[in-house]
């Protein structure tokens, strides 16, 4: 469940720490607006516990990730699938978030990679914070979500690892569907992935409402 959280919860948690630094989020909230925050506690399997552990403890790829919220002149919002997603799945872009690199840095980052579009405008709208769990482990990971306006509506994959396939436009009446489709994966290795990225759309769908 995504549970509305406040400033003083989000950095109580010493968990977060080495993750989110208090002084980017507040340079964030002066440069590009109110932020709402989040949390989002999440039940995984061993299998889906242990991918993240190596990913954030191990390999220490990241310090969190940027989602973006991409909206063209006609109010339209970009989603993406890559070639090994299950058959029509859609979502919108997200890219990890370097140690070395900064939230806003990251988010031009990925703007460039997935979609070679330039941002006309930049607003966050939120921060989410994930908690996963198994048994007694917990696992914190953000997800800064970004609405930036583009000025074209012909996105190119400028990095080609990143293996997308296709992309979509979709209203905002239309987030409905992607949320259930993610929710609805049945395959094991997509089912709780589907739920962990069904939950910015959430967020998007609301902040936009």
């Amino acid at each position: 469940m995504i549970e509305h959280i406040g400033l003083h919860t989000l950095f109580s948690d010493p968990l977060c720490k080495e993750m989110i630094w208090r002084d980017e989020i507040l340079s964030i909230h002066e440069k590009y607006g109110p932020i709402d925050f989040y949390r989002f506690d999440f039940d995984v399997s061993q299998d889906y516990f242990a991918h993240w552990h190596d990913i954030l403890r191990v390999q220490k790829k990241r310090r969190g990730e940027i989602a973006l919220c991409v909206v063209n002149s006609h109010n339209r919002i970009l989603l993406h699938t890559k070639l090994f997603y299950p058959s029509s799945t859609y979502r919108i872009p997200t890219g990890g978030i370097h140690f070395d690199e900064s939230v806003i840095d990251a988010c031009f980052r990925e703007l460039d990679e997935e979609t070679s579009l330039r941002a006309v405008s930049v607003n966050q709208l939120a921060l989410l914070l994930y908690l996963f769990r198994h048994r007694q482990d917990v696992l914190p990971f953000v997800s800064y979500i970004f609405k930036v306006h583009v000025e074209r509506d012909k996105p190119r994959v400028r990095d080609e690892g990143e293996a997308i396939s296709g992309f979509r436009w979709i209203t905002r009446s239309e987030l409905g569907v992607i949320i259930q489709h993610l929710k609805s994966l049945e395959k094991n290795q997509w089912r709780e992935w589907g739920i962990m990225r069904a939950a910015p759309h959430e967020i998007i769908e609301n902040s936009l409402a």
